[in-house]
């Protein structure tokens, strides 16, 4: 009988310690398993990211284009310009449904977060406010894609 004792309570002790095992490699599993959900959300992100800086770059290489033609179409007399406008109408129509649109800079404060100086302009508009636009800036889905370049008011002093 106390062989048979002794025997029961070695099975019941390695039972234990194989359940505990079991518990030690389901908790692992479940670790492991939730380590890699979360690989694949920050892959995914990282993918999603890359794949929008590449597009806003090659957008970015889109605007000299778009100011080319809105040079083009600034000249009087120029016997191609209804057919470059449909055009441009097309490029800009594309920029926007792709995210991308012109910032508003005349009259706005500027911010250099947005705006890129490159001069001043005695003025009697209030000073810090921007008077002129030689470039446009453009914003892709809220985020800065070019800076615009203006002409900023400043009171007195000499010109830049």
């Amino acid at each position: 009988m106390e062989k048979k004792e002794h025997w029961t309570r070695r099975m019941r002790r390695e039972l234990e310690e194989k359940e505990k095992e079991i518990e030690q490699y389901k908790q692992a599993l479940l670790q492991l398993r939730a380590d890699f959900e979360n690989y694949k959300r920050r892959s995914a992100r990282h993918f999603e990211e890359v794949g929008e800086f590449a597009k806003s770059e090659l957008l970015k290489r889109l605007l000299p284009v778009v100011d080319n033609f809105e040079r083009a179409l600034s000249y009087e007399n120029n016997p191609y310009a209804e057919g470059m406008q449909m055009i441009y109408r097309q490029l800009i129509d594309f920029l926007q449904k792709e995210g991308v649109e012109r910032m508003e800079t005349v009259g706005r404060e500027f911010d250099p977060n947005f705006h890129e100086a490159v001069g001043w302009v005695e003025s009697e508009t209030e000073e810090g406010v921007i008077v002129e636009e030689t470039l446009a800036g453009y914003l892709y889905k809220g985020e800065l894609l070019r800076p615009a370049r203006v002409k900023v008011a400043k009171k007195g002093g000499d010109n830049g």
